[in-house]
């Protein structure tokens, strides 16, 4: 039941995405899911209770739905729906469905040894900076795009 919580808000969020506009376009919601993403994953391989463990899994399943529906927003708005577009949208669900095994298995899985807590801990920084830094690719490469078009107007 507790392995459920990150579906049930999965597809909350995605019912939710579905139904609003606001957030076409906007940067600030990418920052949002790589922040849940990381932030649950972080709640729940750090959690002490079995509370603690609930939020981190909401969390995380927040930004697995919202993750979810910005790929498929750039494969259809912004990749105009291109065959390519289609396959980085795969790939990003894909990578989600392995980084999460692999942080789970580098921590707790490997027999809660004590050097774990700290492996885990240093796993989940290097994940978020990842996150981070796959994040900001796509908007510096459209920056660059933009100042090597030069100003508007010319």
């Amino acid at each position: 039941v507790v392995g459920a919580t990150w579906m049930v808000t999965r597809f909350a969020t995605l019912a939710f995405m579905s139904r609003v506009l606001f957030w076409h376009g906007r940067w600030s919601v990418l920052v949002m899911a790589g922040s849940a993403l990381a932030g649950g994953l972080a709640l729940v391989l750090l959690a002490q209770t079995g509370a603690g463990i609930v939020a981190g899994l909401a969390l995380f399943g927040v930004g697995m739905g919202l993750t979810y529906c910005l790929a498929l927003y750039y494969a259809l708005a912004v990749g105009k729906g291109a065959v390519d577009a289609g396959g980085g949208f795969g790939a990003l669900i894909g990578v989600g469905y392995f980084v999460g095994p692999v942080v789970g298995l580098s921590g707790r899985g490997l027999g809660g040894h004590e050097g774990a807590a700290s492996a885990t801990v240093g796993l989940t920084w290097l994940i978020a900076a990842l996150t981070a830094l796959l994040a900001l690719r796509p908007y510096l490469e459209a920056r660059k795009r933009r100042r090597a078009a030069g100003p508007v107007g010319r």
